[in-house]
């Protein structure tokens, strides 16, 4: 970003200089409350990279600066972290299952593979009207009864995918207590 040469995919002076975190939350219709540490617009341009292999690097160190930090410090009940839709990418990897990997702690554990999309529907740039004509249509690949669970994505922009998911948790008899996401948009559906 300073166009000094580094090592690091994004150097440690523009980490701290540029990407600190401020958390921020949001409650859905449901009363889902889900956590964002960025604005989209201060980080989207970083998070538009999950569409190549450099991906893997910049999800690695926002999520290193965020949630790894909001994890390391979460001193409530044990939780599972459940990536939505953690399917793998042409690029070799999932970026919900990246940052649900950044939450493990001493009391939270990553949930790989519970949650994945049936229809194939990217909401990526999409607008709310899509979303509302194109639900994601989850399905549970586990048993999660009886589970505390943090619902982790890269993004809020309308909730419905958090809303979908949330929905799908509860049927499956598991307790979505929050979900946590890098970036917020302006958009809601409040």
């Amino acid at each position: 970003m300073c166009e000094q040469f580094s090592f690091n995919t994004i150097c440690k002076t523009c980490q701290n200089n540029l990407l600190k975190p401020d958390l921020s939350k949001r409650i859905l219709k449901s009363g889902l409350i889900i956590y964002s540490f960025y604005d989209y617009d201060e980080i989207g341009d970083l998070l538009k990279a999950k569409k190549s292999y450099l991906g893997f690097y910049i999800l690695n160190i926002l999520a290193k600066l965020s949630l790894k930090k909001f994890a390391e410090n979460w001193n409530g009940i044990n939780l599972q972290a459940i990536p939505i839709d953690d399917k793998i990418s042409e690029f070799g990897y999932s970026h919900t299952a990246i940052l649900s990997h950044s939450m493990k702690s001493e009391k939270i554990k990553p949930l790989y593979n519970t949650i994945i999309s049936q229809s194939g529907v990217k909401y990526f740039g999409q607008s709310l009207k899509f979303r509302q004509e194109n639900k994601r249509e989850f399905k549970l690949l586990r048993d999660i009864s009886n589970l505390n669970i943090v619902l982790v994505d890269d993004v809020i922009t309308t909730g419905s995918t958090f809303l979908e998911a949330e929905e799908k948790i509860k049927n499956g008899n598991g307790y979505p207590l929050f979900g946590i996401t890098l970036a917020s948009t302006n958009l809601t559906t409040n």
